[in-house]
């Protein structure tokens, strides 16, 4: 493909650039989106602050009573105070010996806070039963936070009830943490393994959302002017493969335009969230942030080096330019909207392939060298070689290797989308069914 095949794409690209940006539906999405995107991540924001803000008050419990009719001879719930929060610091603990019937006669006309916990058990199953008095001011939710905090409690009081010495006791509740290594290989961190499992299907997913929201509209694009005279007398002077590229170009250069904004609007909503968070809630961690500070603390960081987050950006913009380039051909192969409808199968399948791939694989073990062959075929390279890029399981030449190979792929995607467009105009192709690149009719 020579210069003159290219000539005057600057001028189609100008054109059908300027009038996108003009059009009212691409300031609508854009706008409406952007300020969707940062009220959305605010409200998360606002409500797990208000949620851990709850939290963080004092139980409205103030006594428990409880009532043991388990097997277990005694029980002790002396040292609630030592491993409760501050939340429940306050909350008082009553063993009873009275029944469970006279507790709740007795606090039930009573508008107060206490909550009856009867213990019992059938075989080897043991079990807390929260009861609120009929008229108290407690709530189930109330309720159940300490109850999660007096199964603790009941799992020592179980133990001990086997004469088991406090050592030993310590070593049987000691966790066991699993650890698998190969020889020959570097043990990962755990935010590696977080990374290399989640950072593939984020932007697998970014990458499919995009392809679906702008490959019709590129195809649509391509069949605007096939059936007017104009474009006869317009591919005199230009070539069809300009033509496309120039269409192309700008198509992809307005979706490019549009997620920067919104990537931008994402950015403003976790900081602005972040600021109303602690507004609210001093204490308040964001989450987002808490689990990146995770990853880099835990060593992941050393994958991520500028030149890798650069040219991982390139490749994915290159990658959706050759999946724009897709649609395009699918749009020139196509005479009419009718067509198009059908034809549009052709360019959501390797769309899905290259998604699931990239998307599954983690999850799924797939072997590095699976991975590795995919990354270097233009339809699941743009799903796959950005992350591998990233997490440091591709070096800087296969890499530029998967770049040149995306390049080669979008030239000759675009030279047979030219080819293609010409046949259908000059050879006046509107009544071909199907996906039909070369056919002519005199």
């Amino acid at each position: 493909m020579n210069k003159k095949m290219l000539k005057g794409w600057k001028d189609v690209f100008s054109f059908t650039f300027s009038q996108t940006l003009k059009g009212k539906g691409f300031y609508a999405s854009t706008v409406g989106i952007g300020i969707l995107l940062i009220g959305i991540l605010v409200a998360i924001h606002v409500a797990v602050a208000v949620s851990g803000k709850s939290d963080q008050e004092p139980s409205k419990v103030s006594t428990v009573h409880i009532v043991n009719n388990s097997d277990l001879t005694q029980v002790d719930f002396s040292d609630f105070s030592l491993i409760v929060g501050d939340k429940y610091k306050k909350v008082s603990i009553q063993v009873e010996e009275k029944t469970t019937k006279e507790l709740l006669k007795e606090l039930s006309d009573e508008k107060g806070t206490d909550l009856v916990v009867e213990i019992t058990n059938e075989k080897d199953t043991y079990y807390l039963n929260g009861m609120i008095p009929a008229e108290s001011a407690l709530k189930k939710k109330d309720a159940r936070g300490l109850l999660d905090q007096l199964t603790i409690l009941l799992q020592k009081n179980k133990i001990s009830s086997v004469s088991i010495e406090p050592e030993k006791l310590t070593v049987l509740l000691a966790p066991v943490q699993i650890q698998i290594a190969k020889v020959g290989e570097e043990n990962q961190s755990d935010g590696e393994i977080i990374v290399k499992m989640i950072l593939p299907m984020i932007i697998s997913f970014f990458l499919y959302m995009m392809a679906m929201a702008y490959g019709q509209s590129i195809s649509k694009a391509m069949i605007a002017e096939k059936n007017s005279k104009i474009i006869e007398l317009l591919l005199t002077s230009i070539k069809p493969y300009a033509i496309i590229l120039g269409k192309m170009l700008a198509m992809v250069s307005v979706a490019l335009l549009q997620m920067f904004i919104w990537i931008g609007c994402i950015f403003i909503g976790l900081f602005a969230g972040d600021y109303v968070g602690k507004q609210i809630d001093s204490e308040f961690n964001n989450v987002i942030f808490g689990t990146f500070k995770m990853l880099r603390d835990s060593g992941a960081k050393n994958a991520f080096t500028v030149e890798t987050v650069v040219l991982a950006v390139i490749i994915l913009m290159v990658g959706f330019i050759f999946i724009c380039s897709i649609a395009g051909l699918v749009g020139a192969a196509s005479s009419k909207p009718e067509d198009l409808a059908v034809n549009m199968t052709y360019f959501t399948m390797p769309v899905l392939i290259g998604f699931f791939a990239a998307y599954f694989m983690p999850m799924a073990g797939a072997a590095p060298s699976v991975v590795k062959i995919l990354t270097f075929i233009p339809v699941t390279a743009p799903f796959l070689a950005p992350s591998e890029l990233l997490v440091g399981n591709m070096n800087m030449l296969e890499a530029g290797l998967v770049l040149l190979v995306l390049l080669i792929s979008c030239g000759v995607l675009v030279y047979f989308a030219g080819k293609t467009y010409r046949n259908k105009v000059f050879y006046n192709n509107t009544k071909s069914k199907g996906f039909k690149l070369f056919s002519k009719e005199a």
